[in-house]
């Protein structure tokens, strides 16, 4: 009996320009791999912090999200006003006055994942219409110029380096509360 080979590639997305795809099925490897460290994460674990300088889990998933719809909707939508829906998925600051990342206290994992798949779901949605051109279009704003192709990098930077610190809280929390 052979075994199966590991397949180490990129599949774009459907339904999207194919450049944008390649891009999307980046951030949703991404996701997956930060949904992967949460998989079985008791409860508890999610408002644990080391200190009172440090963030929870919770306050980091919070925070992943009101990133990237900020960046959706201000850089690449070029729309500052948010709207309804997206209000009603962020009724916290992202940060406080200090510039330290809003805590996040009172939420249950559940209601973090979806919150996580809806704001997921709206990128997706917001994307699909977009052309290569389009992505590729400089956006001039106050501080600085931007391009949608940028913005989705980052996004993929910013959540694959809050994963590491998701993980290491975890495994910190675990070991503390056992």
């Amino acid at each position: 009996m052979t075994k199966e080979r590991d397949q180490l590639l990129i599949a774009p997305l459907a339904g999207y320009d194919p450049i944008i795809a390649r891009w999307l099925w980046l951030l949703t490897d991404i996701r997956q791999r930060t949904l992967d460290v949460l998989l079985g994460m008791a409860e508890p674990t999610l408002h644990w912090r080391p200190d009172d300088a440090a963030n929870t889990i919770g306050t980091l998933l919070y925070h992943i999200v009101a990133i990237e719809l900020d960046w959706l909707y201000v850089e690449i939508l070029e729309r500052p006003d948010y709207g309804a829906e997206v209000t009603a998925l962020l009724p916290y600051d992202i940060r406080e006055s200090s510039g330290r990342l809003m805590p996040v206290y009172d939420e249950t994992l559940q209601s973090q994942l979806a919150r996580m798949a809806a704001a997921r779901q709206l990128l997706l949605d917001a994307l699909r219409p977009l052309t290569a051109q389009e992505f590729y279009r400089v956006r001039r704003l106050d501080p600085y110029d931007v391009t949608p192709e940028w913005v989705l990098y980052h996004l993929l930077e910013h959540e694959a380096g809050h994963r590491g610190e998701i993980a290491e809280l975890r495994r910190q929390a675990e070991r503390a509360m056992s």
